[in-house]
């Protein structure tokens, strides 16, 4: 009896945990790498719930669908972990952790068949797809301590998966195996649940940093502060991109509501750009309504999608009472490589003429600097 009702008992705690990211997730929307844990965990559910149905006695089928849940929870645990950490899952190693799981059935079920094999190439794809997510968010500087937690935890989950076919072992009897995995599965759903909510609830503290001027409104760096973390020679400081952005016809929103609503719609928008950055990156207010950002050890692709994610949340969130009047707003973003030699006045400036070009093509752009020499910018 306890072979087949603990790992029901297991799939029902992961439905608990994916709905308790789903509820944190509804209040804080911008945080859709919640949403992403919520449907992984739910996939691992099921994925539970067949082997409690099946067990010793699964067929072929039963096999396929197990692998291709357990398969497609990887994913979206990976990916959530990614996009907390502004990546992204690379569809090469999901596709190679997909071919191993599928040849090692294929092998292990019709030319050879053992259950420990099948295990062990099961634990390989699925490590594949985990592990790849590793070496870069670790190298990645962090918004808070509740981030490298929330690394160490899918760090032990991604070697959890790897060592799974030596939990299975033949030298192991099936109800010890059994009440093994009902205990380690979600457990390990709740600690990732809870570093994740963890980190996003720790995204809404206010930032305290001693020492450097701070915008009077805002609260974020000043412009002098701005230049003073990113020194002469941004390169130097591990700053790859620097980011400009102006929001649009903002003196009409203050015309029209107000200074109280202008200033508190500057406030929220600083707020926002703050909490979608890491701890390592330096967030301005240049001057009126125009921010300044520099981000660290990041790539072209990442930076424009964490600018997406900043324009996605914008059309989500209240802005003082304008989204109630009609009036909705939006923001336009220039975006420039810092190059080795680059002064930092240097790459601001390549910045604001691709901030400029942006909002001459209209509101809502996104001036984006080709990374490849001699090729014209983007834009979005």
């Amino acid at each position: 009896m306890a072979p087949i009702y603990l790992p029901f008992a297991a799939s029902i705690l992961l439905a608990l945990m994916a709905a308790i990211s789903g509820i944190v997730w509804h209040y804080h929307r911008k945080h859709l790498n919640l949403l992403c844990l919520a449907g992984g965990l739910l996939l691992a559910g099921c994925a539970q719930a067949v082997y409690a149905l099946w067990g010793a006695q699964a067929g072929w089928g039963e096999h396929v669908h197990m692998g291709l849940l357990s398969g497609a929870a990887a994913v979206a645990v990976a990916q959530s972990v990614a996009m907390r950490f502004g990546r992204r899952v690379q569809v090469i190693w999901v596709a190679a952790g997909a071919g191993v799981m599928a040849v090692g059935a294929w092998y292990f079920m019709l030319i050879s068949p053992s259950a420990h094999g099948h295990w062990v190439v099961a634990a390989l794809g699925l490590a594949l797809i985990l592990g790849h997510v590793l070496p870069v968010t670790w190298s990645l500087a962090s918004r808070h301590r509740m981030e490298r937690m929330l690394l160490l935890v899918y760090t032990a989950i991604s070697a959890l998966v790897l060592c799974s076919p030596w939990l299975n072992a033949e030298a192991i009897s099936s109800q010890v195996a059994a009440w093994m995995w009902s205990l380690l599965i979600p457990l390990s759903g709740g600690l990732l649940v809870a570093a994740m909510v963890g980190c996003t609830l720790t995204d809404g503290l206010p930032v305290l940093c001693t020492g450097l001027d701070r915008d009077a409104l805002t609260g974020l760096l000043s412009r002098r502060a701005f230049d003073a973390v990113c020194g002469s020679h941004p390169a130097t400081q591990q700053i790859s991109v620097l980011v400009l952005c102006d929001l649009d016809n903002f003196q009409r929103i203050n015309n029209q509501f107000g200074t109280t609503v202008g200033n508190e719609v500057l406030r929220s928008f600083a707020q926002l750009l703050q909490s979608s950055v890491r701890e390592g990156d330096h967030v301005a207010r240049i001057g009126g309504e125009e921010f300044g950002m520099a981000l660290r050890d990041i790539d072209m692709d990442n930076a424009q999608a964490l600018i997406q994610r900043i324009t996605h949340s914008m059309r989500q969130q209240s802005w003082g009472g304008t989204v109630a009047n009609g009036e909705q707003l939006t923001a336009s973003f220039g975006l420039a490589m810092v190059r080795e030699n680059d002064s930092l006045q240097q790459g601001l400036h390549r910045a604001d003429v691709l901030l400029c070009q942006a909002k001459d093509a209209g509101s809502n752009r996104v001036g984006v600097e080709a990374v490849a020499a001699g090729s014209a910018p983007s834009f979005g």
